[in-house]
């Protein structure tokens, strides 16, 4: 193995632009998720609703001792269908701001170049769409890259209003 003087691996170029992204899958669409934002890929476990969070907030966990709130990806982004018996969390983000996103199932991971991204059409934009970080040609068609601070959003907040409500002796 070979480093530059910044510690990084040498090689080509081309390696160095490529992207790992984790896929998933809901329903019969792909998507990815930046695999540096993932901490793990775990079975899912017991949740708690949480009362008056959003729709697509189911609750939170308990997870390795840290109240995680789990959302619904087929929820938060009104896909049709029922979920498979291969339903996994992906845990995003650091620490201190965790989230479990439920999702049918996780594919594995992939790389893709810069060639395979993908325009999007100006059609999308202003259509709830505001999900989507990018759009990749992959294999068997499109991947649609996750924006994880608009996925997540209000799933953290939802979290934060319900530990500083007044607590009932």
């Amino acid at each position: 193995m070979k480093l530059d003087l910044f510690g990084r691996l040498a090689g080509s170029r081309e390696t160095d632009r490529q992207r790992r992204l984790v896929e998933i899958l809901v329903g019969e669409m792909r998507f990815g998720v930046d695999i540096m934002s993932v901490s793990e890929v775990v079975g899912p476990g017991p949740v708690i609703p949480l009362p008056g969070a959003p729709a697509h907030v189911i609750g939170v966990a308990d997870h390795r001792g840290r109240v995680v709130p789990v959302l619904d990806l087929r929820r938060r982004l009104q896909l049709e269908g029922g979920r498979g018996s291969r339903a996994m969390w992906v845990i995003t983000g650091s620490d201190a701001a965790e989230t479990a996103i439920l999702v049918d199932r996780v594919a594995g991971v992939i790389a893709v170049d810069p060639g395979d991204r993908r325009e999007q059409s100006p059609l999308m934009f202003g259509a709830g769409t505001g999900w989507i970080r990018g759009v990749w040609s992959h294999g068997r068609g499109l991947v649609f890259e996750l924006d994880l601070a608009a996925v997540t959003g209000g799933a953290r907040e939802a979290l934060e209003r319900s530990s500083t409500a007044p607590q009932r002796p």
